[in-house]
């Protein structure tokens, strides 16, 4: 009986994996429940060939024991956010797509498209429909289209209806996560608004995405002023607004039930979501870690077995039917050539989203400056490894420079008081380098980025959009860590000017 309550409820729910091959423990998992989702992360992902290897052989051993075959999700929004950089290259931001024309942001929709369908993903897991409107919302910023409902809306309609052409899409994170000052992975963010403010205004940028044909909706752990329920587990948002009142007749998909916002449980969270009304659930966890939770869950009865039967359960499963026979029906994967190379439409977004305030001199030495959790993910390594490239290139940089780290200015969050302290790489190792990049998801102090940027005649913005330095300076603004813009200032900043 426990085997079937679990096949059940792993009928809704999408997890991940551990690295960049199946374990033996994994292969009988994905036998034993046939998941509905695989989410992949960064963690699996080293090359293209590896990746496809991975998905096909998911894909085969589910479908093997009999199931349907997973759907394949991945956060591959853009900018930072951008899972599948190593073999896929890290797009534009949305920020930055705000500020292309509508033919340069249609080829790079088609372009990512097609990359993320080579290797097998067909389940996007964006475009973002919150505004940035909260200049210390630590995990908006530059994945939003803008701060206004209206320009969102209008981004969110047209992005939804390019990408559903070739993946199926998934607008996020309902009823808004833009006007939190707080980060949901660390803990139950309260909104500005109240759940009235959030109908008339933040929803607006979902109901245009639902119009364009939307697939699917991800609800947010967020709680708006005066409700203390996130709002991925409370039924009057997910069952109410979303689908009663906004009529949305697709799939409802959890952001990640391990993430604090959610509760801390991720096991009774997902028991929550799907009395709230919620269809897939995600689990970011490997698939190992979350049949142990949900399992003990079900034992315990803090997920309720009830919940996998009935009316309710079987329209989920529709519901996600409905997906699956929708990535059936896509267009073939087309092979996309070279993934290290960056896209002639990324190329274009950049020429139209790069921003440079000032003079450009000529750079021959870099610093790199960011709290230590900005400098060392991977798509920030990747965006200062084709900065270095293109300015070396150009003759700007001597072959084989070995950053030293040294311990940058402390500066308190404006979000929430704490203490931080930017970490300082400089490249070669002088005492006052030409040019500072720098890398924050937080607002900066000006004190602290004067501080970082010591006697540097140029700053490279390519993190928060608001963390300017003074006049002084020469400012380049890219809206995010993306290939093409990474390229882009190397190639500005390192090649000889003329007089």
């Amino acid at each position: 009986m426990q085997n079937e309550l679990m096949r059940r409820l792993f009928s809704r729910v999408a997890v991940g994996l551990g690295g960049l091959a199946l374990t033996g423990d994994e292969r009988r998992l994905l036998h034993a429940l046939r998941p509905a989702g695989i989410v992949l992360f960064a963690r699996n992902v080293a090359d293209g060939p590896g990746v496809r290897r991975l998905v096909e052989e998911t894909r085969e051993t589910v479908v093997g024991a009999g199931g349907d075959a997973p759907l394949v999700l991945a956060d591959q929004e853009g900018g930072r956010i951008s899972v599948l950089a190593a073999a896929a290259g890290a797009p534009p931001t949305q920020s930055a797509l705000a500020c292309c024309s509508s033919p340069v942001r249609l080829a790079v929709y088609r372009s990512s498209a097609a990359r993320m369908r080579a290797l097998g993903v067909d389940f996007l897991l964006g475009p973002l429909a919150d505004t940035g409107e909260e200049r210390l919302n630590p995990v908006i910023g530059v994945r939003s289209f803008g701060a206004g409902e209206a320009e969102t809306a209008d981004l969110v309609r047209e992005a939804v209806g390019i990408y559903r052409r070739d993946v199926l899409s998934c607008i996020k994170h309902f009823p808004g996560h833009g006007s939190a000052s707080r980060d949901s992975h660390l803990t139950l963010p309260v909104l500005s608004r109240t759940l009235a403010e959030l109908r008339e205004r933040d929803i607006l940028p979902f109901a245009a995405g639902i119009a364009a044909g939307a697939d699917a909706v991800m609800t947010a752990h967020v709680a708006p002023r005066g409700r203390t329920r996130p709002a991925s587990l409370d039924p009057e948002i997910v069952d109410g607004l979303l689908r009663r009142d906004m009529g949305f007749g697709g799939a409802i998909v959890t952001d990640a039930l391990e993430m604090a916002g959610a509760g801390g449980d991720a096991a009774a969270a997902a028991g929550a979501a799907i009395e709230a009304g919620s269809d897939l659930l995600l689990f970011s966890a490997p698939i190992g870690q979350a049949a142990a939770a949900l399992e003990s869950a079900l034992k315990s009865g803090t997920l309720d077995p009830a919940l996998l039967a009935g009316p309710r359960h079987e329209d989920a499963l529709g519901r996600l039917h409905a997906l699956r026979r929708r990535a059936e029906g896509l267009p073939p994967a087309v092979e996309t050539g070279d993934a290290a190379a960056i896209p002639a439409a990324d190329d274009e977004a950049a020429a139209e989203a790069i921003e440079v305030r000032g003079p450009l001199p000529t750079v021959s030495s870099f610093r790199f400056a960011g709290e230590e959790e900005d400098l060392r993910g991977p798509v920030v390594s990747r965006f200062a490894r084709l900065l270095l490239g293109a300015a070396n290139s150009a003759g700007a940089l001597p072959a084989g420079s070995k950053p030293p780290g040294t311990v940058g200015p402390v500066f308190r969050a404006p979000e929430t008081g704490e203490t931080r302290r930017l970490r300082i790489v400089d490249l070669p190792g002088g005492a006052s380098p030409d040019a500072c990049v720098l890398f924050c998801r937080r607002p900066v102090t000006p004190a602290a980025v004067e501080e970082a940027c010591g006697y540097a005649r140029v700053l490279v913005v390519a993190g928060w959009p608001w963390a300017e330095g003074e006049r002084r300076r020469t400012v380049v603004v890219t809206r995010g860590t993306w290939d093409a813009a990474a390229a882009a200032v190397g190639r500005l900043l390192g090649k000889e000017k003329s007089d």
